[in-house]
């Protein structure tokens, strides 16, 4: 019983981060076509766009797939 919880635990979780890097993805997006003013600098669209997004959504589906 105490396995199978954790097991639905980290597949939610994985759930979750797989709904966050897709968030994230498009609100990357939504930077680019000006939905909030300048587009985002060279850094933040390096770190913090779609390789960050990539990064948090293949986490939750390897935490998901488990």
């Amino acid at each position: 019983m105490r396995a199978y919880r954790r097991k639905r635990r980290n597949v939610r979780i994985g759930q979750v981060l797989m709904a966050l890097g897709v968030l994230i993805a498009v609100t990357h997006w939504l930077g680019h076509i000006g939905a909030f003013g300048d587009q985002p600098s060279g850094f933040v669209d390096l770190v913090a766009g779609y390789p960050a997004a990539a990064v948090v959504f293949i986490l939750g589906a390897v935490l998901a797939g488990q």
